[in-house]
This record gives C-alpha cells, sequence and structure tokens, in this order.
C-alpha cells in the first residue's frame, strides 16, 4: 500500500465506510465524532443512551428474573421424552472429553490452547486462495528466490503455529485445589496424563494435516513427500504432546488463585514455549539449507526419525514421572 502510493486512498475510503456506518448505527456516529472532534454533545449523547439501554433491559430482566427461573426449574419433562443408551468409553477417552469439556469452558484456556490451531486454518486457507508463490514472493519484497527450495520447510512451518501452546503444558496444572479427587479415583495416574496426551493430539493433527495438505497443493510439492511431510507433521505433535506434558508434570502449580497465572505465566508453559518456538525457527533455516544439498525424501525421513525418537522418550519420561 505504501509502496504503491494508496494510503490517501485507503484512508479517504476508510473515511466513506465509516460515514455510512454511521447513517445506519447512530451510536457509531456519536463516538466517532466525540473521538476526532471533541464533541461533548456527542459523547454525553452516547454515554446516555448507553446508560439508559442498559438500566431498561435490568429492570425488565430483573423483575422477571425469579419467574423465568422458577419455570425453567418446575415444568415436568415432555411425556415422548426417551432415556437414550449412553456410550462407553474407555478410561483414556473419557479423560480426553474431560480435557475438551475443560478447555471449551474458559475462555482464557480455549483463546490460548486454540489459538495456533486457529492461526493454522487461516494460513492454509490463504495459501490456497493467494498461492504458495504468491506468498513467498511478498515475504521476501520481490527478491530473485525459487520457493521450491521452502518446501522441506513445510512441516516445521506448520508445527511453528500448532505446537505453539500445547494443552498437555498446563492442563495438569489447572487441576488446582482438585487434584486431590484424580488421585482419589482407582485410576493409575499414567492414564490421566495418557487421556490429557490424547486430547492434544486429537487437538492438533487434524490442524496439522489440513495445513499441510494446503500447503503442499498450494506449492505443488510430489505426492511422496506430501505424504512423508504428513508423517514428520504427525510425529512433531506426538513430540510436542509428550513435551509438554514433561514440562506440565515438573512444573505442576496447584496453588494458583486465577487460571491465568497457569496458562499464560506458568513456568511449565514458558519453558515448554520458548525453546520450542526458537528451535523450530532454526530447524526451518536448517531445513531449507539441507534442501538445496540433499534429496527432500531424505531429509523428511531423517527429521521423521528424529522426531519420532525424541517423542518417544518424552513419552517414556512422562510414564516415569507418573510413577
Amino acid at each position: 500500500m505504501f509502496r504503491d502510493g494508496r494510503v490517501e486512498q485507503t484512508l479517504e475510503s476508510a473515511v466513506k465506510t465509516t460515514n455510512n456506518a454511521s447513517r445506519i448505527y447512530l451510536p457509531a456516529g456519536w463516538f466517532a465524532n466525540a473521538v476526532t472532534k471533541l464533541s461533548v454533545i456527542d459523547i454525553l449523547i452516547f454515554i446516555g443512551v448507553s446508560v439508559a439501554l442498559f438500566a431498561v433491559v435490568f429492570l425488565i430482566v430483573g423483575k422477571s428474573y425469579r419467574n423465568i427461573n422458577s419455570a425453567l426449574k418446575s415444568h415436568a419433562a415432555a411425556k415422548g421424552y426417551k432415556t437414550s443408551v449412553g456410550k462407553e468409553k474407555s478410561i483414556v477417552n473419557a479423560i480426553a472429553f474431560k480435557e475438551f469439556k475443560r478447555m471449551t469452558g474458559s475462555t482464557t484456556y480455549m483463546v490460548n490452547a486454540a489459538l495456533g490451531e486457529i492461526l493454522t486454518f487461516v494460513f492454509g486457507i490463504a495459501t490456497l486462495f493467494v498461492g504458495f508463490d504468491r506468498i513467498v514472493v511478498t515475504v521476501t519484497n520481490n527478491a530473485p528466490f525459487d520457493s521450491a527450495i521452502l518446501q522441506p520447510a513445510i512441516p516445521f512451518i506448520v508445527y511453528f503455529f500448532i505446537g505453539m501452546v500445547a494443552t498437555t503444558a498446563c492442563s495438569p496444572s489447572l487441576e488446582g485445589k482438585n487434584y486431590w479427587i484424580l488421585q482419589s479415583l482407582p485410576i493409575e495416574k499414567k492414564k490421566v496424563y495418557q487421556g490429557k496426551m490424547l486430547f492434544n493430539m486429537y487437538l492438533t493433527v487434524p490442524f496439522m494435516l489440513f495445513a499441510t495438505l494446503c500447503l503442499c497443493i498450494s506449492a505443488k510439492v510430489p505426492i511422496v513427500n506430501t505424504v512423508l511431510y504428513l508423517i514428520l507433521g504427525t510425529a512433531l505433535c506426538a513430540f510436542s504432546t509428550a513435551w509438554g506434558c514433561v514440562c506440565g508434570v515438573r512444573h505442576m502449580r496447584l496453588d494458583w488463585e486465577n487460571e491465568v497465572e497457569v496458562i499464560k505465566q506458568g513456568s511449565a508453559v514458558v519453558v515448554y514455549m520458548l525453546p520450542n518456538m526458537f528451535v523450530t525457527m532454526g530447524l526451518c533455516v536448517l531445513t531449507v539449507f539441507l534442501g538445496t544439498k540433499i534429496d527432500h525424501k531424505i531429509i523428511a525421513l531423517a527429521f521423521i526419525l528424529i522426531a519420532t525418537a525424541l517423542a518417544a522418550l518424552s513419552y517414556r519420561r512422562v510414564m516415569k514421572l507418573s510413577k
């Protein structure tokens, strides 16, 4: 936009859009005049209408809240209701489902745990519509660059988003003061950690497969290489899951008052996230360099073995810590 000298044109278009919106949605016009023209009258109208609307809704809902609440609890179930047969789940799957309910019940947890997956999904869609080559040209500012040498780095580019935060890094600490319930259940502790790891795999692998396929299609990667990149991505997700669980168990904190202390500021998340991000960035550069010297299939196979070995070692460490 700056290079093509379209800044003024863009700003004028934004002003027109705002003016058109303010004609339909009056509070937008009041707010814009209050901020840009320092109009005291508009800001008073804006605040007054907001307070008045809140007061009206509060009065209506407040008066009828008891009746609404009582009606919901007093009515009998419909006669045609039939109890369906409950589905049986394994212990590990049940714990994984519990982790899903825990994540969807917390906005902070969901935003931080699923942010990488959302970015991966958006990035995958963007590469299909914009094109892998076009993205490379934009990032390199039209430098003479062959985008084909970036193909070996595709699994690590996707993993950079996917492995940003592993739910296993914070989920052990999120048990908090209820941790004693898990300890009192007739379940082996390793089953609990296996369930937490399974949930992270359920969360990360589908997004990884989708984004990797999108990038491979856009970059015109050969089929054999695409399959290898998908396997490598799965191995990286397994490593992220197991290593995150190691960090979560080793640096477990149960005396938190606010879940933000664990999800955003916990030592387990920091120990997992920072080295993982920097190492992934380094691996992206390394694979691009190796791609100019070695066949891409050999690079993928080598990193599959390395990632699988690291995932197995991390999983074994979790099993030892569970004892």
